[in-house]
């Protein structure tokens, strides 16, 4: 079976790109994850246009790190836009749009990656593509990812590197970035940068 797995979904948006693309098509098994309830509300609203261009789409408020469990999540105190993330330590800035941000902490239930997988039903049969845009939080969960039993059916990740919050330590990041990849198509995981 054709699964994704999509990883801070926003508004769905990234769905209609990776479709448009050609990258996954309408027999695609969709599982949303949006860990901010205000943007989830988004992607519920979206799913109603978007359900019919694929085999199934569920949409699930939660994070996704390397545990099970209640997380601090940080949102923007205004909640107007969609800056979030769960970094123990988030930025101030953004170094890249030069935006400020001022944050307060809420509570969110958290998946870590093997239970994920088990959410998502994934069996050594399954063709699964995960797309990764959680806000800084993809090192915690990739590694996390690494340390599943089977990871035989994912064959491809889309994954936004947030270097724009890895300042002032760029260089460990990029050397992090690499390892992961490395060890990543170790598992024959073909792994495409997403933005």
């Amino acid at each position: 079976m054709n699964k994704l797995i999509d990883l801070g979904c926003h508004g769905l948006e990234g769905l209609e790109s990776l479709l448009a693309s050609g990258h996954i098509d309408s027999t695609y098994h969709v599982y949303s994850f949006e860990a901010n309830p205000y943007v989830y509300v988004k992607a519920l609203d979206a799913a109603d246009s978007v359900q019919t261009k694929f085999a199934s789409l569920t949409v699930y408020n939660c994070a996704v790190c390397d545990m099970d469990g209640i997380v601090p999540f940080n949102i923007e105190k205004n909640k107007t836009s969609n800056a979030c993330n769960i970094l123990e330590t988030p930025p101030d800035s953004d170094v890249v749009y030069g935006s400020s941000f001022s944050w307060t902490r809420i509570p969110v239930n958290s998946v870590c990656a093997e239970t994920l997988l088990e959410i998502c039903d994934v069996s050594s049969n399954d063709s699964v593509k995960v797309k990764c845009d959680i806000e800084g939080a993809e090192f915690v969960f990739l590694t996390d990812l690494l340390r599943c039993k089977n990871l035989q059916p994912i064959k491809e990740l889309y994954v936004e590197w947030h270097e724009r919050f890895w300042y002032p330590d760029h260089e460990p990041k990029v050397a992090e970035k690499q390892e992961l990849i490395r060890q990543l198509r170790l598992h024959n995981i073909v792994v495409n940068e997403w933005s």
